[in-house]
């Protein structure tokens, strides 16, 4: 009995050795699972960003044109806006100034 003893003392320990290889398999697949997720979030982070950028490039081309416009007279009578609309036209340049600073910012995000 003594040898059916260490036979079966043996298979138990060979079987825990299969229980422990199998949980480190299913470690390992988790853990690959946790890394392409994190790199989903940071791709879809990046995505987001960049798109923010774009969308205040945007803005600040608006802004340009809608700036430009007010400070160029008038075609027709050759005549200068008046003073509220020039006004205007320079609170468009800060806000483009505001929107350079995001821009510059979501670039080192991104």
């Amino acid at each position: 009995t003594t040898a059916l003893e260490n036979g079966l003392k043996e298979l138990v320990q060979v079987d825990a050795c299969i229980q422990i290889l199998q949980q480190a398999n299913e470690t390992q697949l988790l853990l690959q699972q946790a890394q392409q997720l994190h790199q989903a979030q940071l791709a879809k982070e990046r995505n987001e960003a960049l798109h923010l950028s774009i969308q205040t490039h945007l803005n600040c081309a608006s802004n340009t044109s809608l700036a430009a416009n007010a400070l160029t007279p008038s075609p027709t009578t050759s005549t200068y806006n008046d003073a509220s609309t020039v006004l205007d036209a320079l609170k468009l340049i800060q806000s483009n100034q505001d929107l350079l600073t995001t821009i510059s910012s979501l670039a080192r995000t991104t």
